[in-house]
């Protein structure tokens, strides 16, 4: 392993939560306890006593009513949305555009063109950043999720372009070009897989 993938792995990521009703709470509470490498610095929810009242239990310093300051914060680097799940699509395209990580909870849209239209603009959001593997590594997995194969194909093969030590990635390459048919080159790729985690040997590739 590289000394800067090594001292990007020990690096806490600063994450803040839109969302703390009953599942954005039980995220909270695990990121916060269960997650060393993470480090909450916010939390956010239009009833603002809700948030505080999570953020006092767990000792998270700040609390918002509008997600929109904590997109403005160059500070933070991820986003967990624990919305109301009418609102998943357009908060993810707002964190899209402000560059930040995203972890939306299920679903993200009742309405596929709204997913669709969501994920266009993670998509855009992340082809401003070629150099970025994890960004194409996370888009073909929610494109997976939505069974469009041919554009998680080719973000995986971004992801795996980009940063060739990825054994996850090159997992769910092999994954959807099995789904394609693409049997051959599927093989391939899991074999290399393997040979990068001895750990996933015997193993299909799941989702």
């Amino acid at each position: 392993m590289s000394i800067k993938k090594e001292a990007e792995m020990t690096k806490k990521v600063k994450i803040a939560v839109i969302g703390t009703g009953r599942m954005g709470s039980v995220h909270t509470r695990n990121i916060v306890r269960l997650i060393p490498e993470a480090d909450l610095v916010a939390v956010c929810d239009i009833r603002v006593e809700v948030a505080q009242a999570v953020a006092d239990e767990l000792g998270i310093q700040r609390v918002v009513k509008d997600y929109h300051d904590l997109l403005d914060d160059k500070n933070i680097e991820a986003i967990l949305i624990a919305t109301s799940t009418d609102t998943h699509a357009f908060i993810m395209k707002d964190v899209a555009a402000a560059g930040k990580h995203i972890f939306c909870e299920k679903p993200l849209a009742l309405e596929l063109d709204k997913i669709d239209q969501a994920l266009a603009e993670v998509k855009k959001a992340v082809a401003t950043r070629p150099s970025y593997a994890a960004g194409w590594h996370n888009l073909g997995r929610l494109y997976i999720l939505t069974r469009n194969w041919t554009e998680a194909e080719a973000s995986l093969r971004k992801a795996v372009g980009l940063d060739g030590e990825d054994a996850r990635a090159h997992t769910l390459l092999a994954q959807v070009l099995k789904t394609e048919g693409k049997t051959a080159e599927a093989d391939r790729y899991m074999r290399i897989a393997i040979q990068l985690d001895p750990s996933l040997a015997g193993r299909l590739p799941d989702r």
